[in-house]
């Protein structure tokens, strides 16, 4: 069956946070997935050579010729992705394991969401949990409101959208270099989509 959902990881040498990235990627409850890890031309070059170890025929591994920056890249993969939903994980975090079942049934639950993330949890380089990161957002009014005053409502490291819906606005903004995710989110509250944050 075609996948509905691609995993996208952005990598900029990565290492050696990247591995526990990938492998509780591949370790989801939720299985039928295209990965697609893009390589933004890093330096160090035993990234690439680390990502090529993986055999697993879900991920589809892309090196930049060029680096172009993480809101670039991410819209060279909304070009190429076919699938309706996209996870994202960044480089040096980690997924529970029914973290993308539980977004995947979210958005498919709920037409009207264009964009969720999850619960979180702070750890040290240790992996011990140093805070949770818990809220809700129950309407669109709390979507927006945050947007106004300036604060980012939704926590991106744990994103899954509708891909439509980011290509819709616009997509990624490279001249809001760490900021970028505060602008698109910005964009998707003003042109009235909704969120949600999935509570596990």
């Amino acid at each position: 069956m075609k996948p509905k959902v691609t995993i996208l990881t952005t990598v900029y040498n990565g290492l050696p946070h990247l591995k526990s990235a990938i492998d509780s990627t591949l370790s989801q409850t939720y299985s039928n997935f295209e990965y697609m890890i893009i390589d933004d031309a890093s330096p160090d070059k035993s990234v690439v050579e680390f990502i090529e170890t993986y055999k697993d025929p879900r991920i589809n591994f892309i090196k930049n010729s060029e680096n172009l920056g993480v809101s670039e890249t991410i819209n060279k993969a909304l070009s190429l992705i076919t699938t309706p939903y996209v996870v994202r994980v960044d480089q040096d975090d980690l997924n529970l394991p029914q973290r993308v079942e539980d977004q995947v049934n979210y958005l498919e639950a709920n037409p009207d969401v264009s964009i969720v993330c999850s619960w979180q949890q702070t750890i040290d380089s240790q992996g011990k949990k140093i805070r949770n990161w818990k809220k809700s957002i129950k309407n669109y009014g709390e979507f927006l409101g945050p947007v106004l005053l300036g604060l980012c409502p939704i926590w991106h490291p744990s994103i899954a959208f509708r891909t439509q819906a980011l290509i819709d606005v616009g997509g990624f903004n490279g001249s809001y270099i760490r900021a970028e995710d505060f602008e698109v989110t910005a964009r998707l509250a003003t042109k009235r989509h909704r969120a949600a944050i999935v509570q596990n």
